[in-house]
C-alpha cells in the first residue's frame, strides 16, 4: 500500500521540523492569490483573496518531484480533503525573558 508515512519517520530539517515536504500537503491559513503582490510582509496569514480556496504547501507522496518543496503551493477548496492532504498546528513562540 501507498500512504502517508507516521510523523517522524525521517530525520529533522535545519529548523528542527519533521515531514515538512514530501508527505503530505499542508493546509495553510492564507488565501488563494495569485500572486505575492500585496501579501503580508509580517509572517501573518493572508486573510483577503479567495477564501473560498486556501493555500497547500510542500508536495505529497503523490506528488512528482519538482512539487517537493517548501515553496511550492497550491490550493484547494475549504473543507475538501483527499488522502494526501493533512495540516500542521504551530505555536507562537515566546519572546526572551517572556514566559509561557
Amino acid at each position: 500500500y501507498i500512504y502517508t508515512a507516521p510523523v517522524g519517520s525521517f530525520r529533522l530539517n535545519v529548523f528542527e521540523l519533521y515531514d515538512t515536504y514530501g508527505n503530505a500537503w499542508e493546509w495553510t491559513q492564507d488565501c488563494w492569490n495569485d500572486s505575492y503582490d500585496a501579501a503580508p510582509s509580517d509572517g501573518s496569514a493572508w486573510e483577503s483573496g479567495e477564501c473560498d480556496r486556501r493555500v497547500l504547501r510542500g508536495g505529497s507522496w503523490l506528488s512528482d518531484s519538482w512539487f517537493l518543496r517548501s515553496t511550492e503551493r497550491s490550493w484547494r477548496y475549504r473543507f475538501t480533503g483527499d488522502l494526501d492532504v493533512g495540516f500542521r498546528l504551530a505555536k507562537t513562540l515566546c519572546n526572551i525573558g517572556q514566559h509561557i
